[in-house]
């Protein structure tokens, strides 16, 4: 590069530099927080762990509650309260670094329809428990500006989540005590802390070591292309087993 080609940069770099200062663009705002997870929640019963019992009830509400947290408003620590059931704050236990799941997902089209959820392991080691559990989002989807609605069709094949959770051990025994029993209903989302004191030791959301999670959401044919775009949306079937409506405290 010549003298002349390092002066001719420079002095455009200078001009750029003058006319950004110059012409300034005013600050912008930040977009206001907006719920676009009109999505529901299904499980699907499996013998391997009873949904109504209270393990069955914790590993409901942690997952949901981690889910929620992710698109929720704020960011780390206040997504978390703010997105998660009641209690969960405390139950999640900063089993990840807050940062690293609350707020971390900005949905930029409303997301629709169901996603299923089936717990396909549980083992009972000690004063933990340790669940396996599928995650299948094939019959959601994502509603764009245009109306039409559009998904990863057949090819969304679903995914394993690792928990481990117990008692709280920094807590004395006669302030422990379980997560609520018998939830379900019609509400989205519990009114009452149904974690109890228990909390949450470990989580892999993209546990790789669950085979049987590779398969598609219950009414999901193995023939919709990728992208799979439709004008009729997936159906958004009523949370199941779902949860109480109103406080029972």
């Amino acid at each position: 590069m010549t003298n002349r080609t390092v002066a001719l940069v420079a002095a455009s770099l200078s001009a750029l530099l003058l006319a950004s200062c110059r012409h300034e663009q005013p600050p912008q705002l930040a977009p206001v927080w907006e719920d676009k997870d009109h999505s529901t929640i299904r499980w699907i019963p499996n013998s391997v762990a009873d949904l109504m019992s209270p393990e069955g009830t914790f590993i409901r509400a942690s997952i949901e509650s981690w889910r929620a947290a992710q698109t929720a408003r704020g960011e780390g620590v206040e997504a978390i309260r703010s997105g998660g059931y009641p209690g969960f704050e405390h139950a999640f236990n900063n089993a990840w670094k807050p940062e690293q799941v609350g707020g971390t997902v900005r949905l930029r089209d409303t997301g629709v329809g169901t996603l299923y959820y089936e717990i396909v392991e549980l083992r009972h080691e000690d004063d933990h428990y340790t669940a396996g559990v599928c995650t299948y989002p094939s019959q959601t989807a994502s509603q764009q500006a245009d109306g039409q609605f559009i998904s990863n069709g057949s090819a969304d094949l679903g995914y394993g989540w690792r928990l481990t959770f117990g008692p709280d051990r920094k807590l004395s025994g006669e302030t422990q005590h379980p997560p609520l029993s018998n939830q379900k209903g019609a509400a989205k989302r519990p009114v009452d802390n149904v974690f109890g004191t228990w909390v949450i030791l470990q989580s892999d959301p993209s546990a790789t070591d669950l085979p049987q999670c590779n398969k598609l959401a219950p009414g999901t044919p193995t023939n919709w292309p990728k992208p799979y775009v439709r004008a009729d949306s997936p159906p958004t079937l009523p949370p199941a087993p779902g949860w109480p409506e109103g406080s029972k405290a």
